[in-house]
């Protein structure tokens, strides 16, 4: 992607759309977020739910992971997207975790690796939830023409932490969830990105209740973050 190594040097600004309606494609609605209890928002601070549309969450861990065979898979580029998912892990004592399968019949979130998503799309992500805020199916998609092996790695990090439920972007740039990147830069969660996915799992930090195992009744709803350079 010649854009990419063009901008190679400089910020790269992601912005994403968030959409939300009804995932089985019922017309002219918008599904609205899930929003965590007033009470349990500043449970965990500094964090920047506030800035966010809506958190929802899975229910269980492991979060089941299946990398599609498709064209522009490498076992390399599977590596480098788990680097980044396994940020959360640690920052999160391992209680947000995943374990890739390969069977996709199992998978909870899939992840494909493309040449480049439509017009400058570099990462795209897509989850479905039920009316207690419980995501149950997730799928990511990372451009690679022209990243670097960690652009990759922080594309799939970013791109797991909206997997996990955040549905928007902090307001600070040194969050990893923050809206633009310096491509070849370093980067890392901070105490902000923790806290935040925290506050959408409270029950396993000791905060609210644990949500109901079963899926509540009612259609699914889906909210979709497309990530892209201006």
């Amino acid at each position: 992607m010649q854009l990419l190594s063009r901008f190679k040097r400089l910020t790269i600004i992601v912005l994403c759309l968030l959409a939300a309606g009804f995932a089985s494609g019922c017309g002219g609605g918008g599904g609205g977020g899930f929003s965590i209890a007033p009470q349990n928002s500043r449970a965990f601070d500094p964090n920047y739910v506030s800035e966010l549309k809506s958190l929802t969450h899975w229910n269980t861990f492991p979060v089941k992971v299946y990398f599609a065979l498709d064209g522009e898979f490498t076992t390399e580029r599977q590596a480098l997207a788990t680097a980044g998912f396994e940020q959360w892990n640690g920052a999160t004592d391992a209680q947000i975790h995943f374990a890739v399968t390969q069977d996709a019949a199992q998978a909870q979130l899939t992840v494909h690796f493309v040449p480049a998503l439509d017009d400058k799309l570099i990462g795209w992500t897509n989850w479905s939830y039920d009316g207690g805020g419980a995501i149950q199916h997730a799928d990511t998609k990372i451009a690679v023409t022209g990243l670097s092996a960690a652009d990759t790695t922080w594309i799939a990090a970013h791109e797991f932490g909206h997997a996990l439920g955040l549905d928007g972007h902090s307001g600070k740039p040194d969050d990893l969830m923050f809206a633009s990147h310096v491509l070849r830069s370093d980067w890392h969660l901070t105490v902000r990105d923790e806290n935040t996915v925290k506050t959408g799992y409270g029950w396993l930090f000791g905060i609210g209740a644990v949500p109901a195992g079963s899926r509540s009744s009612g259609p699914l709803k889906s909210i979709e973050v497309r990530c892209y350079v201006p």
